[in-house]
């Protein structure tokens, strides 16, 4: 009961951090889909660096803040002393992690705006939804605490961002080339 609370406390605060993630995401996702279609591979670099630097300043700002005041802020939402303990170990650990999530969301949204959505799409239900039910019916039961259980969030993230970081350099090569080859025959014709 008092686990549920403090979730439920905590999760109101990181999902108001996490917008500024998924905000910064989308714009990098319009940015990266307009310099796809001018062919510049260039820029689509630079805007996916850019958000990825953005969104790690903008989180961890954010999630340092958080983590400082894990309990006052909870206590806007918890009632209960015991549910404002869970709610503040679960803040804690997700205010260290949300720049993993904001940079995830980067690459991945980098990724459907130069035509990989589908690869996207399932690069990130496997290891935000697949690897976490794997995770609880393996590691979890090795060591069963509310911690364990919040740690899949931020290990999934990271997995998932190291798959999203290199599809997307393989897809990089491949549109370089493409574009340079489309150039090299318009100035042929």
């Amino acid at each position: 009961e008092f686990a549920v609370a403090g979730n439920t406390a905590s999760s109101q605060i990181d999902g108001m951090i996490g917008i500024s993630g998924n905000s910064i995401a989308h714009a990098c996702m319009s940015f990266v889909s307009q310099n796809y279609g001018a062919k510049n591979v260039k820029r689509i670099k630079k805007v996916i660096f850019l958000s990825i630097f953005v969104v790690l300043a903008i989180q961890s700002f954010l999630g340092m803040v958080a983590f400082l005041f894990a309990k006052p802020l909870c206590s806007i939402f918890a009632q209960t002393e015991e549910a404002l303990e869970f709610a503040a170990v679960r803040l804690r650990l997700m205010c260290c992690s949300f720049g993993l999530c904001g940079c995830m969301e980067v690459v991945s949204y980098a990724l459907r705006a130069v035509g990989k959505s589908i690869t996207s799409m399932l690069i990130s239900l496997f290891f935000v939804c697949v690897f976490r039910v794997i995770w609880i019916k393996t590691f979890y039961l090795l060591n069963p605490t509310f911690l364990m259980i919040f740690i899949s969030y931020p290990v999934s993230w990271l997995l998932c961002l190291i798959v999203d970081i290199i599809v997307i350099a393989r897809v990089m090569t491949k549109l370089r080339a493409s574009f340079e080859r489309d150039k090299n025959l318009k100035v042929v014709e």
